[in-house]
C-alpha cells in the first residue's frame, strides 16, 4: 500500500500494489479496494491484504492508514522528495535536526506533527531549520507536515 496518512476530506483513494497481484484489500471501511477516509473517520486503521499463495492457501498482509483532520490543505503541490528535506536521526530517542532545501529555505514554515491517531502533537511557526526538542513525545509514528503559503511536504517520524 502507498499511503501512510489521508486527509479526512481527501476523498476515496484506490488502494493497490500488493503482492502477489490478484489479492484484494478488506476492512470495515474499503469497497471494491477504495478506502474512503470521510467514512473512516479520524484516526488509525488497518487494512488487510488477502491473497492466495503459490501452493493455493489463504494469506495475508496487514498495515496501518492513517486518517487526519488538521493540518490538511486542499489544493496544495506535495513535494514529498527525498531531496526536500532531511529529519536526522531518524528513528530517534529524543531531538530531531530538520535540514531543507531551497524550496523551503529563507520562508516563513508552519511545522506540525500529529501521532497516530491523528491529534496535533506539536506545532511551530517561523523561518528555521535546526533542532526540534521532540524528546517528551510518547513513543511511537508521528507524521510531520512542513507548509508555506506555496507548499507543503510530510515526513514520517519515530521516536523509540
Amino acid at each position: 500500500m502507498q499511503v501512510d496518512s489521508i486527509c479526512i476530506d481527501d476523498g476515496a483513494v484506490e488502494l493497490r500494489g500488493g503482492i502477489p497481484v490478484g489479492g484484494a484489500y478488506t476492512g470495515v471501511e474499503i469497497s471494491n479496494n477504495l478506502f474512503d477516509p470521510l467514512i473512516a473517520g479520524i484516526g488509525t486503521h488497518i487494512i488487510h491484504y488477502e491473497f492466495e499463495d503459490a501452493n493455493g492457501c489463504m494469506n495475508s498482509a496487514s498495515d496501518e492508514i492513517i486518517v487526519i483532520e488538521e493540518g490538511c490543505v486542499s489544493n496544495v503541490r506535495i513535494l514529498g522528495k527525498p531531496s526536500v528535506i532531511d529529519i536526522v536521526p531518524n528513528p530517534t530517542t529524543g531531538n530531531v535536526s530538520i535540514k531543507l532545501n531551497r524550496a523551503f529555505n529563507n520562508k516563513e514554515l508552519i511545522l506540525k506533527l500529529y501521532n497516530s491517531n491523528g491529534q496535533l502533537t506539536f506545532f511551530r511557526k517561523g523561518c528555521f531549520s535546526d533542532l526540534i526538542e521532540i524528546r517528551d513525545l510518547a513513543k511511537g509514528v508521528y507524521y510531520m507536515l512542513l507548509t508555506d503559503e506555496e507548499d507543503s511536504v510530510s515526513e514520517k517520524i519515530i521516536v523509540q
